[in-house]
């Protein structure tokens, strides 16, 4: 049972990762919050900065809602794989780490 919300959590954190943020920041030194559109999403990474970081960006938004759920069915059964998933979509659209 702990360990089932621990994967939960996880799903949350892992979720709340922005790499539309961090990557962009962490390669070129933008805040891609202040450049092109202004969201942190692939698309707008690629407008402004190229697809080669978008496409890191995109597989990296989409391994933080995979992987919780992957280790959640590995560990825990299906039901905690859908809610580790689900928490991890929460945490993509309410991340603790936006500041």
């Amino acid at each position: 049972m702990l360990t089932d919300a621990a994967l939960v959590v996880l799903g949350y954190l892992l979720g709340s990762m922005p790499w539309g943020l961090w990557l962009p920041r962490l390669v070129s030194g933008v805040d891609i919050r202040e450049a092109g559109s202004g969201n942190t999403g692939a698309t707008n990474v690629w407008r402004t900065l190229g697809f080669k970081l978008a496409v890191g960006v995109a597989l990296l938004d989409i391994a933080k809602g995979l992987v919780p759920a992957l280790i959640g069915r590995w560990l825990a059964g299906d039901l905690v794989a859908v809610l580790a998933g689900l928490a991890a979509m929460a945490g993509h659209w309410r991340p603790l780490f936006m500041g």
